[in-house]
């Protein structure tokens, strides 16, 4: 499974958090990311036992934000993945974010992926911030989440169990 999005969204502190450790170094600017780090998400209590991936921020309108063989690895990680979280910020939807949507819908190994659509920052209540635009994307469901203050993980193990 992996975790995808655009720079400073709260992938490497979703894998944190998911993972319960901080693996993933995590910073309040851009770029940090420059690999891809799995690790084993074992819980037997829970019947979860699968490998989860974080990708650097990914902005496909422009792909010299990092160098092409970081490009290559974070795109080969998502083909080979059987799950996808694509995560954005509630706050912020960019190019970057529609441009990565675009990309996971019409990207052959990728487009019949299933996809858990995660909307990162949410760390007051859940329901309190307006969805509309997130709609308006065609995302039909989307999942509010706080990876910082682990917020609905719970939900999000459960839908990745589900896949």
């Amino acid at each position: 499974m992996s975790i995808v999005g655009r720079q400073n969204v709260g992938k490497s502190t979703l894998f944190n958090s998911l993972l319960k450790k901080k693996l993933a170094i995590t910073e309040d600017y851009p770029g940090v990311t420059r690999d891809v780090l799995s690790a084993r998400i074992y819980q037997e209590e829970k019947d979860l036992d699968f490998y989860l991936c974080d990708t650097p921020g990914l902005d496909i309108e422009n792909p010299d934000s990092l160098s092409q063989t970081i490009l290559e690895t974070a795109y080969g990680q998502l083909r080979e993945s059987d799950v996808i979280v694509f995560l954005l910020d509630k706050n912020l939807i960019t190019t970057a974010d529609h441009g990565l949507l675009n990309y996971l819908r019409r990207e052959d190994k990728v487009a019949n992926k299933p996809i858990i659509y995660c909307v990162n920052k949410a760390d007051k209540e859940l329901d309190e911030f307006d969805l509309e635009e997130f709609y308006r994307m065609g995302l039909s469901e989307v999942l509010p989440i706080s990876a910082i203050g682990r917020k609905n993980l719970g939900l999000l193990l459960e839908k990745i169990q589900f896949f």
